[in-house]
């Protein structure tokens, strides 16, 4: 058990700095999605057909998508495509769409 505590003690400031990053991936993850989420439903009820018609696509070919095959796209096809961001925006992006 000593160990165990001594391995968390030790490393203290690499769980402060992963805790760190959890917390504003979470916050700019979930302003993310609540602003897209807002702007989505706007043209789901939109009286313009072509945004009505956008936003129903994007509901109905990504409402049932696993989060782990969002991360899958982003993580390896954003950089198949040359598009490089660091991890943490790949993140955000990922949980934001």
């Amino acid at each position: 058990m000593s160990e165990f505590l001594h391995t968390l003690t030790d490393n203290r400031s690499l769980f402060v700095d992963a805790f760190g990053n959890t917390i504003k991936l979470f916050v700019i993850a979930g302003i993310g999605s609540l602003l897209f989420g807002t702007v989505l439903a706007g043209m789901r009820v939109s009286p313009v057909p072509a945004f009505r018609a956008f936003g129903t696509l994007y509901v109905n070919l990504l409402r049932n998508t696993p989060l782990t095959l969002g991360f899958f796209f982003v993580a390896f096809g954003f950089p198949y495509l040359q598009i490089n961001f660091s991890f943490f925006v790949f993140a955000v992006v990922a949980l934001t769409s």
